[in-house]
């Protein structure tokens, strides 16, 4: 089969879906696959008059008040690492739709809300949330994440860090007083690039 008619048949809108596409059986499951979501989405907001800054101003306000997707979208990570069933229990069904919800909320006005019940107090150490308590996680993210962390780590040791160069003629006048923000910035800038 194609892969692109593959893709469209998956649901692929072409804005940023990723599939991953398989001929080797030993990456495969081996369980079998539990049911794909059957999910409808709302009908989409339509407005019958020419559109305006308020309506613009409007839009972004109701987004900036509503939007939940970020905050679902790490709930059911880090609920599907601590709950026994995964993925498969209640709570992460109920979060996959809200989050379905909160993707075409935009488009539909439709804001979901957060499920009190959903609320995470840990987080998994894979999910990088360095302002709030974590714990190892013994699924497979865990796994690969500390891994990824030992491996980046040991790369980290052996590579010489070299002071930047500086061309004099690209100098603002009184760079000076910028110098130490400048460090931290690039400090911060280096800490996530290696």
């Amino acid at each position: 089969m194609n892969v692109f008619l593959l893709f469209l048949l998956l649901g692929g809108d072409l804005d940023g879906d990723l599939y991953f596409v398989c001929w080797i059986k030993d990456l495969l499951p081996r369980r079998s696959l539990f049911p794909p979501m059957n999910y409808e989405p709302p009908p989409k907001k339509e407005v019958y008059e020419p559109i305006t800054v308020s309506h613009m101003t409007a839009f972004v306000a109701e987004y900036i008040r509503f939007d939940q997707l970020g905050v679902i979208d790490n709930a059911h990570k880090a609920q599907a690492d601590c709950l026994e069933g995964g993925v498969e229990t209640t709570l992460c069904l109920q979060l996959a739709e809200l989050h379905s919800l909160a993707v075409d909320a935009p488009k539909t006005g439709k804001w979901p809300e957060m499920p009190k019940e959903a609320k995470v107090a840990v987080f998994p150490d894979f999910m990088m949330k360095s302002d709030k308590p974590s714990y190892p996680s013994e699924k497979v993210l865990g796994k690969l994440y500390r891994e990824c962390r030992s491996f980046k780590d040991s790369i980290a040791r052996d590579i010489p860090l070299q002071k930047p160069h500086i061309t004099p003629g690209l100098l603002v006048p009184n760079f000076q007083k910028y110098t130490e923000e400048a460090r931290e910035v690039y400090e911060e800038y280096a800490s996530q690039v290696c």
